[in-house]
């Protein structure tokens, strides 16, 4: 949809929005690369940002596909409120459990990291690319509105694998996670546990993307 700016960190993520809106990747956490590219869509014609895709869970009651519409967005002691109307709308067509995300500019892997992120921000989920579109949002203007959805839980650990295997076009490299796997074989198991969460993530980002419907209920793109 002219207009409407999506953003996620990876192709399969963008797969989820269909041919609705700008889709800015941000493959492999460069954030340099994320900013100039939100200006660059900014610059065509963007008036709303939407980010869209998987998190980390920080709150241990929430499980793997467990659907997160942000109120703010927390990075580095800043905080950006998401646009309210946006909000309204998505809650009259989704289950969602909406609260605070933190933003990461790396992966947050490890059960103690999330604990002490979780304790430092009170944030339900972390997630990689929010607080960048969040904060270029709010420089120009724009309304912003961030869901996410849980891929690995508080209590889970991201094995090694997921932190080298996603290049900056967003795909994930099989030769990264073979060449990781071959220094660390005894991750195989969690890295298939985590394959299996992030499935039931992405379903539950494209079944909840296609409910919202055209333009994803940004009621300032009629």
């Amino acid at each position: 949809m002219t207009g409407l700016v999506a953003v996620s960190g990876m192709r399969r993520e963008a797969k989820c929005f269909g041919a609705d809106c700008t889709i800015v990747l941000s493959g492999g956490g460069d954030n340099h690369a994320l900013a100039a590219d939100l200006e660059a869509a900014i610059k065509r014609g963007g008036r709303a940002i939407l980010s869209a895709g998987l998190c980390g869970g920080l709150d241990p009651a929430l499980a793997p596909g467990s659907v997160i519409l942000a109120t703010t967005i927390m990075t580095s002691g800043v905080r950006f409120d998401c646009d309210e109307q946006w909000r309204a709308a998505v809650r009259d067509r989704l289950a969602v459990v909406e609260g605070p995300l933190t933003g990461s500019d790396r992966i947050v892997g490890l059960p103690a990291q999330k604990a002490q992120l979780r304790a430092a921000t009170g944030a339900l989920a972390v997630d990689l690319e929010s607080h960048i579109a969040a904060h270029l949002a709010a420089r120009h203007g724009l309304p912003f509105c961030a869901l996410r959805v849980i891929a690995d839980g508080a209590q889970h650990r991201l094995p090694p694998a997921v932190h080298v295997a996603m290049t900056r076009e967003g795909k994930v490299s099989l030769p990264r996670v073979l060449m990781a796997l071959t220094r660390e074989p005894k991750q195989l198991g969690e890295l298939v546990a985590t394959g299996w969460r992030a499935q039931t993530a992405f379903s539950s980002l494209f079944r909840s993307l296609r409910l919202l419907g055209v333009g994803f209920a940004c009621p300032y793109l009629g």
